[in-house]
């Protein structure tokens, strides 16, 4: 197994929440990503908690993003379910590919919190 961050980039084409769950206030953001390239895919990436309340006030429909995830998976009542949820997001502020690599060009949201068990089968 590798250490290495992966990453979806793309065009935040619709957003769900941030929605509160049960009485422990689970809270969930879904974000869709249309990626880019020959053949263009439409990913929801799941937030989490605190990391939804960030990224609910940070993201937007229309912006250009790239978010950092884990792939998970979850059994429920014997089927499994995956789901890709993320840690991590760059808004990218509209550097063209003519600028240079070392110039600021993404604000970097963490929260810190990577724990996102939510207990849901989903």
């Amino acid at each position: 197994m590798s250490d290495e961050t992966t990453y979806i980039e793309g065009e935040i084409i619709h957003m769900e929440g941030p929605t509160v769950y049960g009485e422990n206030g689970f809270t969930k953001l879904v974000v869709v990503v249309r990626t880019r390239g020959k053949h263009p895919q439409e990913i929801p990436v799941e937030f989490v908690q605190a990391k939804a309340e960030l990224a609910g006030d940070k993201l937007a429909v229309g912006g250009n993003v790239r978010i950092a995830y884990d792939l998970r998976g979850r059994e429920y009542k014997g089927r499994w379910y995956p789901s890709i949820t993320g840690y991590r997001f760059d808004i990218d502020r509209g550097q063209t590919r003519d600028e240079p690599q070392n110039a600021p060009s993404h604000a970097n949201h963490n929260n810190g919190d990577d724990s996102a068990d939510s207990g849901l089968p989903f």
